[in-house]
This record gives structure tokens, C-alpha cells and sequence, in this order.
């Protein structure tokens, strides 16, 4: 297998087009076919996926990280990468890998291979305008029945049992969460540490079993295809700790067309039609086999909340001086969403569970 790619596209995708094809041809095989093309499919801050298409047709995903320095810990790629192909041997739908390089000696970082999936991201309201009201619901239930089934998996029964720390999975959230903050004004930097100081004297005296923690798992970050989740995208952040953190952050995502209008969380579902918070919860359950505990879930809700703040207060210290108008303007929303989402932390923690 030699490869036809024309060095314009290489170059148009930043990568040696050469080597990439030398290390398909010896470790992925004939399954990789005759590299022709590239294209980027997203790039930025976060971790960059290339479309690479080969002559007979079929297409391919390569995963690496961004250019330029970043944390070690950061966009680690072969850590996803073998995840996913763990993940792969359950019946949670993930694309399969094809190869890992974890060097960095062939692209100047390293990558993963996988199989394109067809489907379709429905990451804001627009995407869900021609999908139809009964794909809408079934995609819905399907979100939850898939998380659920994640969280069946012993990560040990699939070498994932050493992947984290299992035992503290709240108190390190509270402990980095809080550190990660960047001071916006005093007021607004006393509610903070105050609902941290909240959380921490809430938090639950228990620890159930740790299971895989996706991470940041809502409808953006799924392919789906006829109502169902045809794969569920983006590991990176997958760690092992309390599995209800996981349907919490959907819960927190899953916002109606109301709360997102004028709230600090936008998402496709507020298109509506994907059923309710209590939909999710049934399903979830259903799927689960067994019931969740729902003052669980409102407290690791708040905690989302509290966590997302604090996330954000780093991008308005990151962009707020930026001359672009775009990232500007990114700064300026998260700034506006750093007092709601305490908000939903407190009413949270208060028992309001909307």
C-alpha cells in the first residue's frame, strides 16, 4: 500500500503525509487502505480530528493533540485512544480503534486511528430542526440507556481498573475546582468559595463502587443516526469515580427552552422534543436495573454547576483581554454565566431540582 496523498493536503493539515502513511502501512494494514486525502474536521484549543480518505473510499479518524506546548496531563491522545478500544469490547457504541502511536515520532505528536462512524452531531438548536419528533424522544431515551450501560461496566473486566485513583472521587472535584478558580471580583469570588465551603459540608459520607466517568457526556458529544446513538465521542476526560457525576452533567445539559434562553447552558435538547429530566431518570434506571438516588444526584448536580463555574472563571482570565472579537465575546458570556450557574448550585442544594 503506497500512498497517493498530495503534499498540498498534508501541508493544508499540518502533518507528513508520508509518514502518516508509512504507519498506517505497518500497523494498521490493509484495514487503513490507500491514504488520498485529509481534512480537518476540528482543530483549536482542543484535540484535533482529520478525516483521512483513501482511494477505494472508506474513510477513517485520526485523533492528536493540538500544536504548541500544553500540559502533560493535557489532549493525552493515546490515553483516550486506549480507552475507546477498551470501551469498544462492551456494548457502549464507541467507534473501534485501529492504532495507537503514542511516540510522537512519526507526526511530531501522538495519534489515534479509529473508523468513521456515520451519524450526525446535534450540538445546537439548529442541528435538530429537520430531525423528526419520534427520532427526538428515542434519542433521548437512547442517551440515557447507553450511559447506563457505561456504568454496568467494571473497569477492571476491561484493564481500565488502574486508569485512576478510585477512592476521594468528590472531595479531589471540591479540592481542584476550587484551586482552579480565577478571581473576577470579590463578591462574586465570596459566593464561590462559599458554595464550596456548601459542597464540602454536604458532600455524602458514602462512596459507591467506582465505574468510568465519561466526563462530558450530553448530546454534542455522541454521534447519532435514526434516533439512536450510533457513538459516543470525546474520552479524554474519562476517569473513574462516582458514576451518578455522569448523569448529573447530562441532567445539567438536558435544559429546556426557557432555562435556555436566558440561562448559563446551552443545548440542542432545548429544541425540545427529548423528553424530560424524569424521562432521562426513568430511563437511566430502567437501563440501570436498578434506582438512583435522587438527592445524590441534585447534590453532584450542584457540584457540576459549581465546577462549570469555575471552568469558565479560567476562560474569562484566558480571552478576557483578547483582541479577538470571537474570543471576546466568549469571555463576555462566561462572565455572564459565572452568577447563574452559583445560582443553580444553590437552588440545587436547596432542593429545587429544576
Amino acid at each position: 500500500m503506497r500512498s497517493a496523498l498530495s503534499p498540498q493536503s498534508s501541508a493544508e493539515a499540518g502533518l507528513d503525509g508520508a509518514a502518516l502513511a508509512g504507519w498506517l502501512r505497518e500497523h494498521v494494514g490493509d484495514a487503513a487502505g490507500e491514504l488520498v486525502g485529509l481534512e480537518v474536521a476540528a482543530a483549536g484549543r482542543s484535540n484535533v480530528t482529520v478525516i483521512l480518505r483513501t482511494a477505494d473510499g472508506r474513510r477513517t479518524v485520526l485523533r492528536m493533540p493540538p500544536a504548541g506546548d500544553h500540559l502533560p496531563t493535557a489532549h493525552d491522545v493515546a490515553r483516550e485512544g486506549r480507552i475507546m478500544a477498551a470501551v469498544g469490547t462492551t456494548e457502549v457504541p464507541v467507534p473501534h480503534v485501529l492504532g495507537i502511536e503514542e511516540t510522537g515520532s512519526v507526526l511530531g505528536r501522538p495519534f489515534f486511528v479509529m473508523d468513521h462512524v456515520e451519524g450526525q452531531v446535534f450540538d445546537a438548536l439548529e442541528d435538530v430542526s429537520e430531525l423528526p419528533a419520534d427520532q427526538r424522544r428515542m434519542l433521548g431515551d437512547d442517551l440515557a440507556r447507553v450511559l447506563a450501560r457505561l456504568h454496568r461496566v467494571d473497569p477492571a473486566d476491561i484493564g481500565l481498573g488502574e486508569l485512576s485513583r478510585t477512592d476521594g472521587f468528590i472531595e479531589r472535584q471540591l479540592r481542584r475546582f476550587t484551586r482552579q478558580w480565577r478571581p473576577i471580583d470579590p463578591a462574586l469570588d465570596s459566593r464561590f468559595a462559599a458554595m464550596g465551603d456548601l459542597l464540602t459540608e454536604r458532600r455524602p459520607s458514602d462512596e459507591p463502587p467506582a465505574r468510568l466517568v465519561h466526563g462530558d457526556y450530553r448530546i454534542g458529544n455522541v454521534l447519532a443516526l435514526d434516533g439512536r446513538v450510533a457513538a459516543v465521542l470525546d474520552w479524554e476526560l474519562t476517569t473513574l469515580g462516582d458514576p451518578l457525576s455522569d448523569l448529573a452533567y447530562m441532567l445539567n445539559n438536558w435544559v429546556d427552552a426557557e432555562e435556555a434562553s436566558d440561562g448559563p447552558i446551552t443545548s440542542a435538547i432545548a429544541a425540545g422534543g427529548f423528553g424530560t429530566r424524569d424521562d432521562v431518570l426513568r430511563a437511566y434506571e430502567e437501563a440501570l436495573g436498578a434506582p438512583v438516588d435522587r438527592a445524590r444526584v441534585d447534590y453532584l448536580r450542584a457540584l457540576a454547576a459549581w465546577r462549570l463555574a469555575s471552568i469558565r472563571s479560567g476562560v474569562v482570565a484566558r480571552l478576557g483581554d483578547d483582541p479577538d472579537p470571537q474570543r471576546q465575546a466568549k469571555a463576555a458570556a462566561s462572565l455572564r454565566s459565572l452568577p447563574l450557574l452559583i445560582d443553580i448550585a444553590e437552588r440545587l442544594l436547596d432542593g429545587d431540582q429544576t
